[in-house]
């Protein structure tokens, strides 16, 4: 199962999204927004772009103990073990940006949604840590002027610290998302807030 999981199409979850609830409980519900990434200048030099053909061990080691640590705060999150840390890092499908003074401090990654909008492509965040939340609004901005050239909207959902974000920006609501785990009962839904997880 954890090598098909890196076969493209062939995708194995315990979990799925869906646009609609289905008839039992679900375990949290989330909003996608919409950014229009044409309309956000490129002011910004902070952040740098890993490049997955020179990136080396020691460099992923690093970014996953970053990830990994700050991941868990949550109560829900994409747990990625090493080997699939270093198969997203190493996709070409998949940007990740972060700044380091001193410390990694910053960790995003964004994709191809394979969602059209407009009859357009859309890019979708992955993940998005920001230690800083005083950079939240300027590291979102900086890397969606740096994709804006492939896509002309991204999507953000309102997880985490990105509300924020949203609010700030006043994003326009596009669809909601009900978070559903088969085979699997809680009395207790999740907020946003308490939820990191995305499926690519």
């Amino acid at each position: 199962m954890a090598k098909n999981g890196f076969v493209d199409y062939f995708k194995i979850f315990i979990f799925k999204k869906e646009l609609f609830p289905l008839p039992f409980q679900f375990i949290s519900k989330y909003n996608y927004y919409l950014i229009k990434t044409k309309n956000i200048n490129n002011n910004y030099d902070n952040l740098f772009k890993i490049d997955n053909k020179k990136i080396t061990e020691n460099k992923i080691i690093e970014f996953y103990n970053f990830y990994n640590k700050n991941i868990k705060k949550y109560r829900l999150y994409n747990k990625l073990h090493y080997s699939e840390f270093k198969h997203y890092l190493n996709s070409e499908s998949i940007n990740f940006y972060y700044n380091k003074k001193g410390n990694i401090q910053i960790l995003v990654g964004i994709y191809d949604s394979k969602v059209n909008y407009n009859n357009t492509k859309t890019s979708d965040f992955l993940f998005i840590i920001i230690n800083n939340q005083n950079k939240y609004n300027d590291t979102i901005n900086e890397i969606i002027s740096k994709e804006s050239h492939k896509y002309d909207h991204s999507l953000i959902n309102d997880m985490a610290e990105a509300k924020n974000y949203i609010q700030l920006n006043k994003l326009e609501k596009i669809s909601q998302c009900f978070l559903h785990f088969y085979n699997y009962h809680t009395d207790k839904k999740i907020t946003p807030e308490n939820l990191s997880l995305n499926i690519p």
